[in-house]
């Protein structure tokens, strides 16, 4: 009987810990998306030296000032975070760690009360207490495989609207309207940065650091070197689509 009660305890635990997750990923809030925006439009220049050629994984805390403010100047913690964002899980570093604070103190409970054995239970306490980190990372890898899978086709719309005599900004807009998550959040998110006075090509580079792709990269560079030198954008695009599409057959090639 003991055993049941503590099974349904850390099952309901766990629901409840997931639909947090899922919460904070979906960003339904409007609070937090104004305060998310924020946090990436707050950082002065000097802090994205650098971040095109060589990617630091370092991400902002933002201005909130709260007992767990300390926890963002740490490394672990920072990672933690660009882990979060990166899965599109708009959540706090404190609310992450209480999360696994009650979930390693739940399955303690229910282990110690199911088995008796405190060795036994601290172990349980313990893989608990890692199941939102392994969600953030699974949530990570599926949110960047499928933005990688819709890039090549975002990059041929955007080649055909620059074709067709639009401007960068209404290509990305198009982009925005046609395609799905997680493509379409983030893209809307840089719009909201540039809405908001953030410079297009810096922008780029925020999104970036939220989706460290290779082919992102390359779009990324272009976008830069275009801004500085007014090369042909269109071109540029068409070309990385084709070398995006080349390299998602092959990925697809070696899955099966």
């Amino acid at each position: 009987m003991d055993f049941l009660i503590s099974t349904c305890i850390f099952a309901v635990i766990l629901v409840l810990a997931l639909v947090v997750l899922s919460t904070g990923r979906r960003g339904g809030d409007k609070t937090r998306v104004e305060e998310m925006l924020a946090r990436v439009t707050a950082d002065s220049d000097e802090a994205f030296a650098g971040e095109l050629l060589r990617l630091d994984p370092r991400r902002r805390g933002g201005g909130k000032r709260s007992i767990f403010g300390a926890l963002y100047a740490l490394k672990p913690f920072a990672r933690l975070e660009q882990m979060m964002w990166q899965a599109g899980i708009y959540l706090h570093v404190s609310e992450m760690l209480l999360l696994t604070v009650v979930l390693a103190g739940v399955g303690y409970g229910a282990a110690d009360l199911a088995l008796g054995d405190a060795i036994l239970a601290a172990c349980a306490g313990g893989a608990a207490a890692v199941l939102p980190i392994v969600y953030v990372r699974w949530q990570r890898s599926r949110r960047l495989r499928a933005f990688s899978r819709q890039l090549p086709a975002a990059l041929d719309l955007m080649k055909s609207s620059l074709e067709a005599g639009h401007t960068l900004l209404r290509g990305l807009q198009v982009l925005v309207r046609e395609f799905s998550d997680p493509l379409r959040s983030e893209f809307r998110l840089m719009l909201e940065q540039t809405r908001l006075g953030m410079a297009l090509p810096r922008a780029f580079e925020d999104l970036l650091r939220r989706v460290p792709e290779d082919d992102l990269r390359l779009l990324v560079v272009a976008i830069k070197v275009q801004s500085e030198v007014g090369s042909s954008l269109a071109q540029i695009i068409g070309r990385l689509s084709e070398i995006c599409a080349r390299a998602s057959n092959c990925r697809g090639r070696f899955m099966r």
